[in-house]
């Protein structure tokens, strides 16, 4: 497993960096023209001082990506990647590049709003925090919530907390602590990172790996911000489409990895019965949906194949605990029944809202 130090990376001096941004893009060159204006229109609005830099990691792309940004953004320091293995992947070769104290992570369709940096800055200072969640709002849906902090439930359900909720309401806007940020846009800090491996658990590739370093960092002890003032406006899952095979197999087979390599032994003991029994109702809910056999093939892709090197991994992210079972049950949302019909309740409003053509 690579190590990441605390010192570590390449490009800019690293003792001058206070702030890398990592953008890992295939074929995103028209999600970059986007994105890029409005990343370099935070960093002026912030007012900045200290050295920033900005990582692009090209996964093998073939529409002149590289090219282009050596054309138009000189000062973007452009990381090719042979390609291949998915976004956890493609991260890491920026988080193992980046030489910043904090380190952003953004996807490549996200615009991001002149006061991001502005509002995460102030968080940089406390010494408690790991890692700083971002507001995310859905693209071409005016006023809507994607993503306001996220939760993981003792039953194993991560939750996105504000999805498909309306800004105006108070609790999109209220900064609290939370247990993970959405790898679209979160920002890490780098001795947190390096603390709990330093980069993304490959295997899971896509969807999760954020809510599994989240866990890793929360059982190290490091706590984690929403911010709502620090917003980005997302695409949302362009590489992989929204409702693709992929995405839900992915998603389905994490789950179970997360779970059984992150839950220390006392909680997963005391939580696992609840774990099964949620598996039925979030079928039929997949089903309802018309994205069952996606779910299926990716519980049954762990069972039969990823149950081995889930036990492995279990002995290395157990190894990073420094809290108790009590402190790390309290960050924690209870409840699986509750859990499975918020997750139905905000898929089934989101719909409502769309549907309806609510607009800010």
């Amino acid at each position: 497993m690579f190590k990441l130090s605390a010192q570590q990376g390449t490009g800019l001096s690293r003792e001058a960096v206070e702030l890398s941004v990592v953008i890992p893009s295939f074929n995103g060159r028209a999600l970059l023209e986007q994105c890029l204006p409005t990343l370099h229109v935070a960093l002026a609005c912030a007012q900045w001082t200290r050295q920033t830099e900005i990582l692009v990691v090209d996964d093998h792309s073939t529409d002149g990506t590289e090219d282009w940004l050596k054309a138009h953004h000189p000062a973007v320091h452009v990381i090719r990647n042979a390609g291949g293995r998915g976004f956890a992947a493609a991260a890491n070769v920026g988080l193992r590049a980046a030489g910043g104290a904090w380190i952003a992570l953004v996807n490549n369709d996200v615009l991001i709003d002149e006061q991001w940096l502005r509002a995460v800055k102030r968080h940089f200072q406390d010494a408690t925090l790991g890692s700083v969640a971002t507001r995310m709002m859905v693209g071409g849906r005016a006023g809507m919530v994607e993503f306001a902090g996220g939760e993981y439930t003792t039953v194993g359900i991560p939750l996105r907390f504000g999805e498909g909720c309306l800004v105006e309401e108070a609790a999109m806007m209220q900064p609290r602590l939370c247990f993970w940020g959405c790898g679209a846009t979160v920002f890490y800090r780098r001795a947190a990172l390096a603390q709990v491996g330093g980069e993304l658990y490959e295997p899971l590739q896509a969807y999760q790996e954020d809510v599994e370093l989240g866990f890793r960092l929360a059982l190290a002890g490091w706590n984690c911000v929403y911010e709502p003032e620090a917003a980005v406006t997302h695409l949302g899952s362009v590489t992989y489409g929204q409702a693709s095979f992929r995405k839900k197999f992915n998603s389905a087979r994490n789950a179970e990895i997360v779970f059984f390599s992150c839950m220390p032994r006392p909680l997963l003991w005391r939580y696992l019965l609840g774990h099964i029994l949620a598996l039925m109702p979030q079928l039929a809910g997949h089903i309802i949906r018309g994205s069952g056999w996606g779910y299926v093939c990716g519980k049954a892709a762990f069972f039969l194949a990823h149950i081995p090197a889930t036990g492995r991994r279990r002995k290395f992210v157990q190894s990073l605990r420094n809290v108790d079972s009590a402190t790390l049950s309290a960050k924690m949302r209870t409840g699986w029944l509750a859990a499975v019909l918020r997750t139905g309740l905000g898929w089934s409003r989101r719909k409502r809202i769309e549907a309806s053509g609510a607009q800010k």
